[in-house]
């Protein structure tokens, strides 16, 4: 049998888990009551709207660096020779005096942009052992 203590964090993991799912129904429940209540407004105001024909729409993250791609630019903008978005990513942190543990986080965020402004404002520059590097334009 496992010792005590380990049982015990489990059980508190546990509780804490549970916790969240019963918070989270009752978000749920909250949130479909008031959608029902605007599909009756907009049916009240247009009998011939359909409601659950309106495409669901997700609200967007807060940006981890406010002008993180303004940055990215900027970075890219000082460098002497391509870079890869990690490097990018660790120069911005550098640059705004975070925390080195942030640079993952960055980088989910900068390789993406990079790759949707490929050809318009960056460009890929092959490297060795399929390293992309990035440079202006």
């Amino acid at each position: 049998m496992a010792p005590s203590h380990t049982i015990s964090e489990l059980t508190r993991q546990r509780a804490t888990l549970a916790g969240d799912i019963l918070k989270l129904e009752d978000d749920l429940a909250r949130l479909r009551t008031m959608l029902t209540h605007i599909d009756a407004v907009i049916t009240y105001l247009d009998p011939t709207a359909d409601p659950t024909g309106i495409k669901p729409r997700q609200r967007g993250r807060k940006p981890i660096v406010p002008d993180l791609f303004r940055y990215t630019l900027e970075v890219l903008r000082t460098a002497d020779d391509p870079l890869t978005a990690w490097e990018i990513s660790k120069a911005v942190i550098a640059k705004l005096g975070m925390e080195e543990r942030m640079v993952n986080r960055v980088e989910r965020s900068v390789s993406p942009y990079l790759k949707r402004k490929e050809g318009e404002l960056v460009r890929r520059v092959p490297g060795d052992n399929r390293i992309v590097r990035w440079e202006l334009i």
